[in-house]
């Protein structure tokens, strides 16, 4: 019996073992039998993974083709897209690379070739690759983008040299498609370097300025230098050991605190300066400027009036920005030399007299609201301005800004104007406000088609001219449509 079933396990382990050869030589034929993949279907199958976005795959199918035709230029053309679609430039290069060994002349790989090197900020090499294709095949697209390769070294507006007051430099102007970067640490600029987009003040006894022109396409220019010296006698202007609220807010700006005298040298660099009551560190300063409305009034200013003035401002004559609010008395006197001044917000500090500003004919804004204003005359010289805010004052006569034909924005709120046919030549005004005063006559503002934005509520009017007619197209009004 016990050999019975001995025989039987084995003849069971040879069924098995045959079973399994034979499904070995089974799978061994139809392998065999299957049939090799060609040039033209790994070709296919590229086209096909490609359209599905699968740019693995599509690589692999053009590698495979690549194997059965090693330089085929249409597999080398598909990879090298393959790769510029997959946004794998390094690759995309060295395919493009065997294409233009295989063909010189195919101008559009060539081309191709340049624009990676430039993403590659690889400009050098950009450069003499686009120059050889010049020399031998005629292209106008590259020789559009080599003219886009040539930048000029920025111009200063100073020569080198020694200088016996403190000077504004800038750059001749490159273009729209240009910018300048400048140091002043004799480093030489690179694409993080400071952007010059302002004139520099140069009133330190020595100043090294070293700037590179850089075109749209990130190719640099040659370095330019100026060497400058100023000298004007260096004079200390706020001595160490001073430390009032006008030295305070100084000192905060220009970052030199106790034990160090400040001087006029320095004083010069600044060209914003904000003197806000007592100044909290916890408001930005850019709040206190006056935007066509945006002013707001704080309610702690109430308890905060400050007495601060503005003396220091004569040692900064190339201030752009002036904030110099909430005091208990201003004199705009110090403000008369300012010919850079751009922006200029004084409200709410009991001015009466504006002579001083007639001088700043670069003002392109002007705030002077809450001040005790009557005569606005010396204005008739600011021909640039651009906004003009007067609200909360005493003012009758607004017949000098007749000729400020550049306003956009006019706010004489609060006041005691009767008559604004000063207003029908300022064609280019957008935004007015006249509400709270003693006007019975629209009709000037029928010229002023730009419009958007009219409030007049607290007026006795009785003539609106076409004004009230548009009304439904304003942007912001008061008046009953």
């Amino acid at each position: 019996m016990k050999l019975i079933r001995f025989l039987a396990a084995g003849l069971l382990a040879l069924g098995l073992i045959a079973a399994a050869l034979g499904l070995s030589f089974f799978m061994s034929g139809v392998s065999a039998s299957r049939p090799e993949r060609s040039f033209e279907d790994y070709m296919r199958d590229a086209e096909i993974y490609t359209s599905e976005r699968s740019y693995y795959k599509a690589i692999v199918s053009y590698e495979s083709a690549l194997e059965e035709k090693e330089n085929d230029l249409d597999a080398l053309t598909g990879l090298a897209e393959t790769y510029s679609r997959k946004m794998d430039y390094d690759k995309e290069l060295e395919t493009r690379t065997r294409i233009k060994e295989l063909k010189p002349d195919d101008i559009e790989n060539r081309i191709r070739i340049i624009e990676i090197m430039i993403l590659n900020k690889d400009y050098e090499n950009a450069k003499a690759e686009t120059e050889d294709v010049l020399s031998k095949y005629e292209s106008e697209e590259l020789r559009s983008l080599y003219e886009m390769m040539q930048v000029e070294a920025p111009e200063f507006t100073l020569s080198s040299g020694s200088y016996d007051e403190y000077q504004l430099l800038d750059t001749v102007d490159h273009g729209d498609n240009t910018i300048v970067r400048y140091t002043v640490n004799g480093e030489d600029p690179n694409e993080t370097s400071p952007m010059w987009t302002d004139q520099l003040v140069i009133s330190y006894p020595e100043t090294k300025i070293l700037a590179k022109a850089y075109s749209a396409l990130g190719f640099p220019s040659e370095t330019a230098e100026l060497d400058l010296t100023i000298t004007k006698p260096a004079e200390a202007v706020v001595s160490r050991d001073s430390y009032s609220r006008n030295d305070w807010a100084i000192r905060s700006l220009l970052d030199k605190y106790g034990g160090q005298d400040i001087y006029n040298y320095e004083l010069a660099q600044i060209r914003e300066v904000y003197i806000v009551g007592d100044y909290s560190p916890s408001v930005e300063p850019e709040q206190y400027i006056f935007y066509n409305n945006g002013y707001t009034e704080y309610d702690w200013f109430e308890d905060s009036i400050g007495d601060e003035n503005l003396e220091l401002v004569q040692y900064m004559p190339f201030l752009k920005t002036v904030v110099f609010s909430y005091q208990e008395e201003g004199d705009l006197s110090p403000l008369a030399s300012l010919k850079y001044l751009e922006n200029l917000s004084v409200y709410n500090c009991g001015i009466g007299d504006i002579s001083p500003l007639a001088g700043c004919t670069s003002l392109k804004k002007l705030a002077l609201g809450w001040n005790n204003i009557e005569d606005i005359s010396p204005l008739a010289s600011l021909t640039s301005l651009e906004s003009l805010g007067l609200w909360n004052n005493s003012i009758k006569d607004i017949s000098a800004v007749s000729g400020l034909h550049n306003l956009t924005y006019l706010d004489i709120a609060n006041n005691k104007v009767k008559d604004i046919s000063a207003v029908s030549g300022l064609t280019e005004l957008t935004e007015v406000w006249i509400n709270g005063n003693k006007i019975k006559d629209l009709s000037p503002l029928d010229a002023c088609e730009k419009i958007g934005v009219f409030m007049q509520a607290g007026n006795p009017v009785s003539e609106y001219g076409s004004i009230k007619d548009r009304a439904n197209q304003f942007y912001k009004t008061d008046m009953e449509q």
